[in-house]
């Protein structure tokens, strides 16, 4: 990452490694660095809708 945004990877501009679980008991917003979850229902080609699940992770 650029942090201060100058064009170059300085040595403390550091990235950190996460471990996120993707189990679906494990996508609870609050937990497991969940901060929110929406649900929408979009059309697909065949004209039937769908459930798509969105989850925003917030480190």
């Amino acid at each position: 990452e650029d942090i201060n945004q100058d064009n170059t990877l300085n040595e403390y501009e550091r990235y950190f490694q996460y471990r996120i679980s993707i189990r679906p008991e494990d996508l609870v917003v609050g937990k497991n660095f969940i901060a929110d979850k929406q649900v929408s229902y979009p059309l697909t080609r065949n004209g039937k809708e769908e459930k798509v699940e969105w989850y925003q992770f917030k480190i």
